[in-house]
């Protein structure tokens, strides 16, 4: 394995976290909430109930694999703190992903303590998809920003850079719309997962070209 750098792990943290929070993001999706309405409350929770322990265990990884990328973007915006094109973006967006960050931990919560207290009410679905979809709104706009940094360095100008932050403006949009109308909640929140395949691509090709840098 070698000496563990922080260049290294950092590359290493933006490949595999997105990989891991998507494929747990999707098992919750297609399979726990799988053909339940997504503005009905009570069937949401009788599906994560129903999940068990596949609802615990992704409702951990989550979180986790939510750290992993946040700790690999954080490095390529660390580069950019030093008074050159990206810096002022780069201190606007840390804060704002560390919230959002905090927030998805917090939101993955709520269906473990559901598991293990099916009685309690839908009160908590309710804190849930609050706490969620600002996290959300949160979570893309500081990749937004993030992205906007980066499209302002020499290294990291090109077409998968533009392409990431268009499809981030369009991942803001609707987890805006997804939040203030719960008609649209559902497909919104596809929308979404879609867009996060995009910069998933883009992560795994920022991860793999900080690798082959060490």
């Amino acid at each position: 394995m070698g000496n563990m750098s922080a260049k290294r792990m950092a590359g290493l943290s933006i490949m595999w976290g997105p990989v891991i929070t998507l494929i747990c993001y999707f098992a919750q999706q297609l399979v726990i909430l799988a053909g339940v309405d997504w503005s009905d409350a009570a069937a949401n929770k009788d599906a994560w109930v129903a999940g068990g322990s596949l609802t615990v265990i992704t409702s951990l990884i989550i979180p986790t694999a939510l750290f992993m990328l946040v700790y690999g973007v954080f490095h390529i915006l660390d580069e950019m703190r030093d008074g050159g094109n990206g810096d002022a973006l780069a201190r606007y967006a840390k804060p704002m992903m560390l919230i959002a960050l905090a927030g998805y931990a917090y939101a993955n919560g709520f269906p473990i303590i559901l598991v293990n207290n099916p009685d309690m009410g839908i009160d908590a679905i309710y804190a849930q998809w609050s706490i969620f979809s600002m996290s959300g709104i949160l979570f893309t706009l500081a990749f937004l920003i993030t992205f906007s940094a980066m499209g302002s360095r020499d290294e990291y100008k090109g077409t998968f850079n533009t392409v990431a932050i268009w499809v981030a403006v369009l991942a803001v949009a609707c987890s805006i719309i997804g939040f203030v109308n719960s008609g649209l909640g559902g497909t919104m929140t596809q929308i979404v997962g879609v867009t996060y395949l995009v910069h998933t691509v883009y992560a795994i090709s920022l991860g793999r070209g900080m690798l082959a840098g060490e």
